[in-house]
């Protein structure tokens, strides 16, 4: 959650209505009263609670306890943690009221077999997880803790890749695979690129390859020619990459280019 709120803002999304204000009373004390207003209007705006008190902006914790009458320092006294009752019932009461449940090991295969899909055309971490939260709250499922997602992310990408390395490979030729082993081997020993590109007209380095085009000339030209036969020289199949999405060829692009750096 934003750390920074204007009034208008506060007022539009933690404003406690006369049923919210109700349910917090029910409480016996200000502390606990307090501490269910605040996870219950976190909840609402997050579909979520709150990893640790921290989590929650004083400017929304000074306005939620200014419309109960209460001292926002009161919160610090709140009991925190799965072992405590009160905490614990307040987030089952929460859940309740708006129709929520807690995850299962059914959810979880569920959330898997979902970004499975999704990064398919995205490893965009923060957007993978802005849209869990999304799937969570449609599905009324409370969602597990970031560390968790974030995790299941990281998984269901690596699984992504290693998939994507199979098939990749599975389409190349021995005569492909051939030159392309000569490729990187050539880089791996190779300690001078300019040495290699008077060695041989053939033979240049994987890092000669990605190396940006110099300053317009007859001798860039040149470079940039031998480094197209060089390409074309690896017969990769035209169509090994068509079932890619722009963003993730761009992705490992990227990533080539930072590792011959």
């Amino acid at each position: 959650m934003k750390r920074n709120w204007n009034e208008e803002e506060l007022m539009e999304f933690f404003t406690l209505l006369p049923n919210d204000v109700d349910q917090a009373m029910k409480n016996k004390t200000d502390v606990n009263r307090l501490g269910f207003a605040v996870l219950f209007k976190y909840f609402q705006y997050k579909a979520a609670f709150p990893n640790q008190k921290q989590d929650i902006p004083s400017v929304v914790l000074t306005y939620i306890a200014k419309q109960l009458h209460l001292s926002p320092d009161l919160f610090h006294q709140y009991s925190w943690g799965g072992k405590e009752k009160t905490y614990t019932r307040h987030r089952q009461q929460i859940r309740s009221i708006f129709g929520f449940r807690t995850l299962t090991k059914q959810d979880n295969e569920r959330l898997k077999q979902w970004l499975n899909e999704q990064v398919h055309f995205t490893h965009d971490t923060d957007y993978l997880e802005m849209k869990s939260y999304i799937q969570f709250r449609n599905w009324k499922i409370e969602p597990p803790s970031v560390g968790s997602l974030t995790r299941m992310i990281a998984s269901a990408i690596d699984t992504y890749e290693n998939n994507l390395y199979q098939i990749t490979s599975q389409q190349l030729s021995p005569t492909t695979r051939s030159r392309l082993d000569a490729l990187l081997e050539a880089s791996i020993h190779s300690e001078d690129d300019a040495h290699i590109m008077e060695e041989s007209d053939e033979i240049l380095t994987l890092r000669h390859l990605l190396a940006s085009p110099g300053k317009p000339s007859v001798t860039t030209m040149n470079e940039e020619v031998k480094k197209l036969v060089a390409i074309r020289h690896l017969q990769i199949p035209d169509h090994a990459f068509k079932q890619m999405a722009p963003k993730l060829v761009q992705k490992y692009g990227s990533v080539a280019k930072f590792k011959k750096t």
